[in-house]
């Protein structure tokens, strides 16, 4: 089916674990001989935090306002933080926090960043980082800060 989120979801989740795989990859490129020891050709690889951004900055970008699509990018990182590195934990962990940089908090809806929330902090766990709090809609700021005062009073 066309636009059938499910299976974007799906695939998302997928790419964890490739890329889990990918971590173990060493940083400097390859060189390929010959069988008289003749270098032929060589080949340069990418640092797991750029294979990271490559892979999801347009997932990301197209996905933002899409809550089960940002759900399914940090379920895939913490598949790949299942299976990677210990050196590709902070990288993992760094996306992350891109990835709720540029997440737009007036269009969450309580439940939804709830639901977020809970993936970032198992990600956290998972990576050794401290979780962060997702930014809060102005909205239920002030129904806080409104329901604060008047009890107060």
């Amino acid at each position: 089916a066309v636009n059938d989120p499910n299976t974007a979801i799906h695939n998302i989740r997928q790419l964890g674990r490739l890329l889990g795989k990918v971590s173990y990859f060493p940083d400097q490129g390859g060189i390929f001989y010959d069988d008289k020891n003749v270098a032929r050709v060589t080949y340069p690889v990418h640092s797991f935090s750029e294979v990271l951004y490559k892979t999801f900055f347009q997932i990301r970008h197209y996905g933002k306002a899409d809550i089960s699509i940002m759900a399914a990018i940090t379920d895939a990182l913490a598949i790949t933080s299942e299976i990677a590195s210990e050196q590709a934990q902070p990288d993992i962990w760094n996306l992350q926090l891109y990835l709720i940089e540029g997440m737009e908090p007036e269009k969450q809806l309580s439940l939804d960043r709830d639901f977020y929330q809970q993936k970032v902090d198992r990600l956290a766990k998972l990576t050794g980082n401290e979780t962060v709090k997702l930014p809060v809609r102005d909205l239920v700021q002030n129904n806080a800060a409104k329901k604060e005062t008047e009890e107060k009073q």
